[in-house]
C-alpha cells in the first residue's frame, strides 16, 4: 500500500467520519480506520479516544491507569474523560441531577482515591474536560504528601458525586478543588457523606495550599458540598473569578449564594441568577427574602441574566409565577450597582402572542426600571419562543413601553431557551 502522509490522513478522517449531536467523534464511523493498516491505526485512535468514558464500577482507576501505561498513545489522545458508575437501583430521578440515598455510594471497592485520580489526570497531557458522574471520592491518605502540582483543565463537571472523607479510616478531609486550575466548573447535587462519629474537625494538618483558580463557576442546583468546603477553607482565588451562574433552591442555598457573591462580587463580570426554585419552594411573602443575595457586592458586573423555568404553556398559575419572577428581578435590580451593560430576561414560556402580551405586561416595569437605573446599559435582551413572530412581539411591547425606549435600539429578541411542549 502506498503510504499516505499523516496530514492527508487527518483530513480524510475529519471529512468522512460522522459526529454526534454533542460534537464528539462517532466511534462506529472511526473504528474502520483503525483496521486499514498499521500506519493508519495510531492516527485513527487519536480520534477514537478523544472522548473516553470509563465506568469505574467495571474498570477501577488502577486498571485504567495500567492500561494507559501499556498504550501511551491513547493517553495522549484523550481530551474529554468521563468517570462514572451505574445509577443506583434506588435512584429513580430522571432529571440527571438526582439526590439518591448515600448507601449505594459507600462500597469502598468502587470508590475513587483522590491520589489515584490525580495520577490519572496528570498522565493525560491533552485532557481538557473532566466529568465525574455519580462516583464517590474518598479523603486524602494520611501517609501521602499533598500535591504541589495543579491539574489544569478547561472544564470540570461534577454531578451527583459523593465525598466520603472518613469512609476509609486512613484518610483525612481535604479541599478537593485545591488540586485544580480551571477555566470553568459545573457543580450539581454533590454532597458529603458523614462518618458515624461526624469527625468534621479531623482535618488534615498541612501547610495551607494556595486557593484554587477557577474563572467561571456554575452551581446547577442549590449549594454544593465541594464549594461549601472550599468556602470554609478560604475559597477560590477571587482575582480570577469572572463568571458566576447560581441556581439557589431554598433559603439556605440562597444565603450561601449571597456569601459567594459577597466574597467574589468585586471581580464578577458575568452573573446569571435563577430565582425560580426559591420562589417555588419558599413561597416568599414579598421581596425581602432577596436581601441576603448580596447583589450590591457585584460592583463591576457588566452582564446580568435572569433565567426563567416554566414547563408547558402559560396558565393562571403560570402568570402568578411570572408575576413573582418579575418582582424578584425588580428587587435584585434595585440592589445591583450601576455598572451594568447588558441585561437579559426570559419570556420563552409564551407559546402564543396572547401569552407573550400577558407576560410582557408583567416584565415591562423591569425594563423601565433597568433603563432608569443603569446609565451604561447597552442592551436589554428578551429570550422568546422561536415560533413567535418578532414583529408581533415588538408591536406588543409598544403597548407597555415608552416610545423613547422602543426607539432607543436597546431591546433585543433572541431564542435560546427550549420549552417542553
Amino acid at each position: 500500500m502506498i503510504p499516505i502522509p499523516p496530514e492527508i490522513l487527518h483530513l480524510i478522517i475529519e471529512n468522512t467520519q460522522k459526529t454526534s449531536e454533542s460534537f464528539h467523534w462517532d466511534r462506529c464511523s472511526l473504528e474502520p480506520f483503525t483496521r486499514v493498516c498499521q500506519s493508519w491505526t495510531p492516527i485513527a485512535q487519536t480520534y477514537l479516544f478523544r472522548t473516553t468514558n470509563v465506568n469505574i464500577g467495571e474498570r477501577p482507576i488502577d486498571d485504567f491507569l495500567e492500561y494507559l501505561r501499556r498504550a501511551p498513545y491513547i493517553a495522549d489522545a484523550i481530551q474529554t474523560l468521563v468517570l462514572w458508575r451505574d445509577r443506583p437501583v434506588d435512584d429513580d430521578d430522571d432529571d440527571g441531577l438526582a439526590e439518591p440515598s448515600d448507601e449505594p455510594y459507600t462500597d469502598i471497592t468502587v470508590c475513587v482515591s483522590p491520589v489515584r485520580l490525580l495520577q490519572l489526570l496528570l498522565a493525560l497531557r491533552a485532557l481538557s474536560y473532566l466529568k465525574l458522574d455519580l462516583i464517590t471520592v474518598l479523603g486524602w491518605p494520611k501517609n501521602v504528601p499533598f500535591p504541589t502540582e495543579r491539574v489544569k483543565l478547561s472544564r470540570l463537571g461534577m454531578f451527583g458525586v459523593r465525598y466520603a472523607p472518613f469512609l476509609d479510616p486512613e484518610t483525612f478531609d481535604f479541599d478537593f478543588l485545591t488540586v485544580f486550575e480551571l477555566d470553568e466548573i459545573w457543580l450539581g447535587c454533590n454532597r458529603i457523606i458523614q462518618s458515624e462519629a461526624e469527625e468534621l474537625l479531623d482535618v488534615m494538618v498541612l501547610p495551607t495550599p494556595a486557593p484554587p483558580i477557577i474563572r467561571s463557576l456554575r452551581v446547577l442546583k442549590g449549594s454544593d458540598c465541594f464549594l461549601r468546603l472550599n468556602h470554609e477553607r478560604g475559597g477560590i482565588d477571587a482575582s480570577h473569578v469572572r463568571s458566576v451562574k447560581l441556581s439557589p433552591e431554598d433559603m439556605a442555598s440562597l444565603q450561601f449564594a449571597g456569601m459567594l457573591l459577597q466574597r467574589y462580587g468585586a471581580n464578577i463580570k458575568d452573573l446569571e441568577f435563577s430565582v425560580c426554585s426559591v420562589l417555588e419552594r419558599e413561597r416568599p411573602d414579598g421581596t425581602r427574602i432577596w436581601n441576603v443575595s448580596s447583589f450590591s457586592s457585584c460592583t463591576n458586573v457588566e452582564t446580568l441574566t435572569f433565567p426563567y423555568l416554566q414547563w408547558g404553556g402559560l396558565s393562571v398559575t403560570g402568570l402568578v409565577r411570572y408575576t413573582e419572577y418579575s418582582e424578584a428581578c425588580g428587587a435584585l435590580l434595585a440592589s445591583t450597582p450601576p455598572s451594568l451593560h447588558h441585561l437579559s430576561f426570559c419570556i420563552s414560556a409564551s407559546r402564543t402572542i396572547v401569552d407573550f402580551v400577558a407576560m410582557a405586561a408583567l416584565l415591562a416595569p423591569r425594563i423601565v426600571q433597568a433603563l432608569g437605573r443603569f446609565p451604561r446599559l447597552k442592551s436589554v435582551t428578551l429570550d422568546v419562543k422561536r415560533t413567535l413572530d418578532r414583529r408581533q412581539c415588538l408591536a406588543a411591547l409598544r403597548h407597555f413601553l415608552p416610545a423613547s425606549i422602543m426607539d432607543a435600539g436597546v431591546l433585543r429578541l433572541v431564542s435560546t431557551s427550549p420549552v417542553c411542549e
